[in-house]
């Protein structure tokens, strides 16, 4: 069986994005391919939540690039297929993996620089091929047609007929590190909208302010908390609620798929995109940079949203992310 090499990182410094979208993308495969991965500076949590979907998971030591490079060389094979997600594997580093196997495939959403991967995998939508240089023989694959869902929220985007009613319950979920603490940041604006009765809140394992988080959930009986849910946990939680504030990155696929009414915003640079395709879509409102706005911003927001904004509207509009993106991405995979 050939094998699918993935590489990527995850930590409370840089977030888990990149890990948990490879994932998705191992899972859309493993039937058909040995799936690994490589990864650094790695949590202990992650490495259990990387093997309950690929075969293998090796540690790569904590070193300098060039010396990564060469155990990255070391362990693949000339047929592999390799999946670099980072904004850290540049050019030079695309060219030197891709002498050593069959084909490089470059996940991204920052299109910065020169790319010598066989393809680019950037899921956002409505974007001009135009912003990419790259090889003439790279090819891309844009748009959310080939949203890095996993099966829980495929499941649900294929079935996604939401009726929403009631709007009293609010997911939160400010990435798996969040590491300017925006989650507090948010509650704090939130605990005080007396139309706003439970907020289920989602960090992850890589968020450092857990301890101040659950102090303050344990003080507001509105706000459940947890911590580093599966896939199918997250789904059902999605499902049990009216209304999520997430930034535009992964997460934003996930909300689509489950179908709710939907603030989003930005607090890094390669959020914008999806952000903005959010926004001309119709799937979600924008509230803009989280980091820039104060707690009274934000409440006053969430008040407007929810007196003013169609949710059954925009749940139809988040439709277009269709659930169907893993048979694609495996029919284009078993003709590589």
């Amino acid at each position: 069986m050939q094998r699918v090499v993935f590489r990527a990182d995850g930590n409370s410094e840089i977030g888990l994005g990149h890990v948990y979208r490879s994932l998705a993308f191992a899972e859309m495969l493993k039937e058909d391919f040995k799936t690994v991965f490589l990864i650094k500076n790695s949590i202990p949590e992650l490495k259990d939540t990387i093997l309950g979907t690929c075969s293998e998971c090796s540690i790569l030591s904590d070193e300098k690039q060039d010396q990564e490079l060469i155990s990255v060389i070391d362990y693949i094979n000339e047929g592999d297929i390799v999946v670099l997600d980072g904004y850290h594997f540049d050019g030079e580093y695309q060219k030197t993996v891709r002498k050593h196997c069959g084909n490089v495939i470059s996940i991204d959403d920052m299109h910065q620089g020169h790319f010598y991967s066989d393809y680019i995998l950037n899921h956002c939508g409505k974007l001009d091929p135009e912003i990419y240089d790259t090889e003439s023989y790279t090819n891309l694959l844009l748009g959310e047609q080939y949203a890095l869902l996993r099966p829980e929220f495929l499941q649900a985007a294929r079935e996604n007929n939401r009726k929403i009613d009631t709007s009293d319950t609010l997911f939160l979920s400010m990435g798996g590190s969040d590491f300017h603490n925006l989650t507090h940041k948010v509650l704090r604006s939130v605990i005080d909208i007396d139309r706003i009765m439970n907020v289920n809140v989602v960090i992850g394992a890589a968020n450092k302010y857990y301890d101040e988080l659950r102090k303050m959930a344990e003080e507001n009986p509105k706000i459940n908390m947890f911590r580093n849910l599966s896939a199918a946990e997250m789904c059902f939680l999605m499902k049990k609620s009216d209304i999520a504030i997430t930034p535009g990155s992964g997460i934003s696929f996930e909300v689509c798929a489950v179908g709710m009414g939907f603030i989003s915003g930005y607090y890094t640079e390669n959020q914008q995109d999806i952000v903005n395709w959010l926004d001309e879509t119709g799937c979600a409102s924008i509230i803009g940079n989280f980091c820039s706005l104060e707690v009274n911003d934000i409440r006053n927001y969430i008040k407007s949203f929810l007196d003013n904004v169609d949710v059954s509207k925009m749940v139809t509009n988040q439709q277009i992310v269709d659930g169907y993106s893993d048979k694609r991405l495996r029919n284009f995979f078993q003709r590589l």
